[in-house]
């Protein structure tokens, strides 16, 4: 019988900083309003967190979810029907925090 090889995944160690931006317009045309770094994922999901509050409460943004996507998105709609997008790079797997 044939040997089962095996492969070492390495994906590296954890990203040395987030950055966190939000960008409103157009879908697909969103310019940058916004953005902000932080060294760990708990403090990237405060920005989040603060983004989205503000921009809920300033131009009456109704986010599509409370956290980002896997991709590390989330999007939103304003009452003038401006598309807001918060976005986290690189994207922050959830499960892990």
């Amino acid at each position: 019988m044939p040997e089962q090889l095996t492969l070492d995944l390495d994906y590296g160690g954890p990203p040395d900083h987030y950055e966190v931006t939000i960008s409103s317009g157009q879908l697909h045309e969103e310019k940058v309003l916004r953005t902000h770094t932080a060294a760990d994922p708990e403090g990237a999901l405060s920005f989040v967190e603060a983004l989205r509050d503000t921009y809920r409460g300033r131009e009456f943004v109704q986010w599509g979810s409370e956290e980002p996507n896997p991709e590390g998105a989330m999007y939103g709609l304003s009452s003038k029907g401006v598309v807001y997008v918060i976005r986290v790079t690189p994207a922050i797997d959830l499960s892990r925090v």
